[in-house]
């Protein structure tokens, strides 16, 4: 591999870790959303106890949207949603445990630049370093993450 194809294939990687980082809060509102539509496909069954004349106590499960839920469960579509979830679960669990590994100044400048999506020159105001120190620690943070977030990678 040449070095311009190194550089490229870096470069590469970097975006994609960057766009992981930008949809942190979007796979955390995902998971939740398709929790509420496993949620509405599959509806809490609730255990009754009943007592019939003539005949010993029983119990049965039921719900008023039982026969609905079972059509739907054979559509697979409950499964698929699982596994978006599974999915958006490792990547906000990989992002966090490779934030908890950074000092505190590089949190930030996660926080600010992915998170809130802040501007390199008002992140370099707020830290109070020149905007070339701001690409410096950029380029550091990268090489950090490009190790401990390389398996989410080929996830999405």
């Amino acid at each position: 591999m040449t070095v311009q194809e190194d550089k490229k294939t870096r470069n590469s990687v970097i975006r994609e870790i960057e766009f992981h980082l930008k949809q942190y809060r979007q796979y955390k509102v995902g998971m939740n959303n398709l929790s509420n539509q496993i949620e509405f496909i599959q509806p809490r069954t609730t255990t009754n106890y009943e007592i019939r004349e003539g005949s010993m106590n029983y119990a049965s499960k039921w719900s008023s949207t039982e026969e609905c839920a079972i059509e739907r469960l054979e559509s697979k579509k409950a499964l698929q949603l699982q596994r978006e979830i599974q999915k958006y679960q490792v990547i906000v669990d990989s992002i966090d445990q490779s934030l908890e590994e950074l000092d505190e100044l590089e949190k930030r400048f996660v926080q600010y630049r992915y998170f809130q999506r802040w501007s390199i020159r008002k992140i370099s105001l707020e830290l109070g370093y020149s905007e070339s120190s701001i690409h410096v620690l950029r380029r550091q943070l990268m090489a950090k993450l490009e190790i401990s977030l390389k398996g989410i990678l080929s996830i999405i």
